[in-house]
């Protein structure tokens, strides 16, 4: 069973922000982040005219903190139990978290 000090349940900007609050206090803690969605971490573009301002693609991403970050793509928690601080994926892989 993988196990991390930090677990993040959902990949958006919100999971990002999460990853490097909590670098902010504790450089060393593993952190997971399990999101059903198929790309780390980015920034939602916006629905506007500001969407054509031309600038690249390649700025859309957040670069999630990599020092012992773990991101599973394409997993949705299905259970979270609480008392023994475990979620399970719906590839029935059980994650630890402290």
């Amino acid at each position: 069973m993988p196990e991390f000090t930090y677990l993040i349940v959902g990949g958006g900007m919100a999971a990002d922000s999460a990853a490097r609050g909590i670098r902010t206090v504790d450089a060393k803690g593993s952190i997971a982040i399990i999101t059903s969605e198929s790309n780390p971490p980015y920034n939602r573009p916006p629905l506007s005219k500001a969407l054509w301002k031309g600038e690249p693609i390649d700025n859309i991403w957040r670069s999630t903190p990599e020092s012992n970050v773990t991101i599973r793509l394409r997993r949705t928690v299905v259970s979270l139990d609480v008392k023994s601080k475990t979620v399970a994926d719906d590839e029935g892989i059980s994650h630890s978290f402290q």
